[in-house]
């Protein structure tokens, strides 16, 4: 499930709610096709302490707040995501999935992207819990994706206070989440290889890669 298939499924007044919340620009980010290659690549090249792609002959691309803001335009000042216990998201998560999925949900399975796509497409998923789900997947598949499609406790905390969530540095988030990432597939990658699992936002890099070639 790519990150498009949920913008074009949405109707035009979430749309506008989306714009409200200062995240018009992921309305018009036109992705690229993911070469996880490229990106096993530029995620050995990123240098987490220093937050620099070193991408050989002396070249570097550092990665920082604008440089997202310039590929994303997502909020990029104010202040942290609200802070939520791993036990209270578990709660609300449970919630929500009972509130998109209806009773084919499955707690132990949890609640995909896919579903909230489904329900996105049979405009079952309207107002604020619509706004959610849309900001759910926005994160989970894009912003601060990784291979599992469903809904993490993270994505659960970062939406808790939608009022607010446009008077959030997101971009700073995505740097944070990149050097964490950076330092979990250094630590791995030795052992696993290509296989090694990537976090944070590949899609970023690579794009950052090819804009400075």
């Amino acid at each position: 499930m790519k990150f498009k298939e949920i913008v074009a499924a949405l109707g035009d007044t979430m749309k506008g709610q989306v714009v409200a919340k200062n995240f018009g620009g992921l309305l018009q980010f036109k992705p690229h096709e993911l070469d996880r290659h490229l990106i096993c690549w530029l995620m050995r090249k990123l240098n987490p302490e220093t937050m620099k792609l070193e991408t050989g002959g002396g070249k570097e691309i550092a990665i920082t707040e604008h440089s997202v803001w310039c590929v994303f335009q997502i909020p990029n000042a104010g202040s942290d995501p609200p802070h939520m216990t791993d036990d209270e998201a578990r709660i609300i998560r449970r919630e929500l999935g009972l509130q998109i999925c209806g009773n084919v949900y499955n707690p132990r399975r949890g609640f995909s992207a896919g579903d909230i796509l489904d329900g996105l497409n049979k405009k079952t998923l309207r107002g604020s819990l619509g706004l959610r789900a849309f900001f759910m997947c926005a994160f989970q598949s894009l912003l601060f994706s990784n291979t599992d499609a469903y809904i993490r406790l993270e994505d659960v905390k970062y939406t808790e206070d939608l009022e607010n969530i446009g008077n959030r540095n997101w971009c700073k988030v995505v740097v944070d989440h990149l050097r964490k990432a950076a330092r979990l597939y250094r630590k791995d990658f030795p052992e696993k290889g290509i296989i090694a699992l990537i976090s944070g936002c590949g899609i970023f890099l690579m794009m950052l890669y090819v804009d400075n070639l």
